[in-house]
């Protein structure tokens, strides 16, 4: 649950475009929560404040071993999007240029790579 929250916490207030200091064109809108972004991108349709609410869910998973790598693996997740791919985009627009060229789920070059092996017991529980 903490890893979903911030990327949709990251994500949802990123603004449209990177600031540029000497670029007039391209301008930067500050997001400081959710329902601004929301506002921003359609603005007739949402006249009321947007609240996100987490809801964690029971996990399903009885073996404790199995839950354990689960919880692991969710663990080094949140902390690979804090230190490394929070880091790289600054606005909206490099998110989408990243998410389909360089993000593995999606980037055609995920194609040309040898993956990396995930626990057959940890894969089942997705």
């Amino acid at each position: 649950m903490a890893r979903t929250k911030s990327i949709f916490e990251s994500v949802l207030t990123l603004p449209q475009y990177k600031q540029e200091k000497d670029d007039e064109v391209e301008k930067e809108e500050d997001f400081d929560e959710v329902s601004d972004w929301i506002k921003w991108w359609f603005p007739q349709k949402h006249s009321r404040k947007l609240e996100l609410i987490f809801e964690p869910v029971e996990p399903g998973i009885d073996d404790q071993a199995v839950l354990s790598a689960r919880i692991e693996r969710e663990k080094e997740s949140l902390r690979s999007f804090e230190h490394n791919l929070k880091r790289k985009w600054h606005s909206f627009t490099e998110l989408h240029k990243w998410l389909f060229t360089e993000h593995d789920a999606y980037a055609s070059k995920r194609l040309r790579k040898k993956r990396k092996k995930i626990d057959n017991a940890v894969l089942n529980t997705y």
